[in-house]
């Protein structure tokens, strides 16, 4: 990184008195990472989840025909 460059990232405090800002970059990416597995774990669990109790009953008869 140089002077001048952008970067993103998370404020972790901010001491009015001695005016002050505390950063973290890691901390974004964490939090960006969580988001992420969260989000591809419902989708994951919307797909292989029947949508009713109708869906799962069928899904179970056609188990057992096989």
């Amino acid at each position: 990184m140089n002077v001048g460059d952008s970067i993103e990232a998370v404020i972790l405090n901010v001491d009015r008195k001695n005016r002050a800002i505390n950063l973290s970059v890691k901390s974004k990416d964490a939090a960006e990472e969580r988001a992420a597995i969260k989000e591809h774990t419902t989708k994951a669990t919307e797909q292989s989840a029947p949508a009713t109790i109708g869906d799962l009953i069928k899904a179970q008869m056609e188990s057992q025909d096989k």
